[in-house]
């Protein structure tokens, strides 16, 4: 066709002379670079796991799903990697050895505080777990766990981290739980019953929307994990009646613990609850303590 100029076309390793409609040249230099600005935006996601056979594993799963993962074996590596790239979430084994998890989580922690971690540890090694909680880990799951387990856990750890990054753009987003009228006679008609299966539970100043597992306090979305979620669920569905952390680390996490080992577990999430609902968390007025009995939700 006159009046067009040959134009180089390069793909992989081989290229060919064509002469191609400027326009056409126009859209494939633009799919391109939109191919490229996708790759960049994948959440990347770090697994510092001392067993390379499992990091495979889970690279390949992960993968899968369009994140960008990139494994670490030790401290050493985990923090280099951290220097060179961002990544939205960390999946980090609390059981390595020789250098713990938990001083694997500290070191992070000083270089990157944003950075979502879900830890991993054994059930035996509780005590972790709820240390890894005190350092502001986002989840914790217990080992032995699969990469199809975890998909939902880095789904929401992926999300978390998007709200702190960009909270206007997130609420935005949840313009329909903001647009409920929490403390209108109609929230207080649909007010949850045993054994109904509403979307929307109303309790006072919170709205808990079960079909996307959000939650809004006050109008705001509450940023929470899975285990928060489901115990805040629990609590709710209970009130007026306490939940015992036994009955909460069951029907919540689906762990069965004696007594001392379920307050020890469920009071770590009790406390985050508190920091993104309570005024005043040391002085809570939605989720009190009821002495021997457990926690109990006060909604109004």
């Amino acid at each position: 066709m006159k009046g067009f100029e040959p134009s180089t076309l390069c793909l992989g390793s081989r290229c060919a002379t064509a002469a191609l409609h400027p326009l056409t040249t126009a859209i494939i230099i633009h799919q391109n670079a939109d191919k490229v600005k996708k790759a960049m935006t994948k959440p990347r996601v770090l697994i510092v796991y001392d067993e390379p056979n499992i990091c495979a594993v889970w690279q390949r799963t992960l993968g899968s799903e369009g994140y960008v993962v990139d494994a670490a074996a030790d401290e050493t590596q985990a923090l280099e990697k951290l220097q060179h790239a961002e990544y939205g979430l960390i999946l980090l084994d609390l059981c390595m050895e020789p250098v713990s998890g938990l001083d694997v989580l500290r070191a992070v922690r000083q270089q990157n505080r944003e950075t979502v971690v879900i830890a991993f540890t054994g059930h035996g090694l509780l005590k972790n777990a709820v240390e890894a909680l005190h350092l502001g880990v986002f989840d914790y799951i217990f080992k032995p766990v699969t990469p199809e387990v975890a998909r939902q856990p880095v789904r929401e750890g992926l999300h978390h981290r998007k709200q702190i990054v960009g909270q206007q753009h997130i609420v935005e987003k949840r313009g329909t739980l903001r647009q409920i009228p929490v403390n209108s006679e109609l929230g207080a008609s649909l007010a949850f019953r045993p054994g109904a299966q509403q979307r929307f539970i109303y309790s006072g100043k919170l709205v808990i929307d079960r079909h996307r597992r959000e939650a809004t306090f006050e109008g705001r979305p509450i940023a929470l994990t899975t285990t928060e979620f489901n115990i805040l669920l629990e609590l709710v569905l209970a009130a007026p009646h306490p939940v015992h952390p036994q009955n909460l680390a069951h029907e919540a996490m689906g762990y069965d613990y004696e007594d001392v080992q379920a307050r020890d577990l469920v009071k770590w999430h009790i406390y985050h609850l508190r920091q993104k609902i309570e005024t005043n968390p040391s002085e809570p007025q939605y989720i009190k303590n009821v002495r021997y009995k457990g926690y109990l939700w006060v909604g109004h």
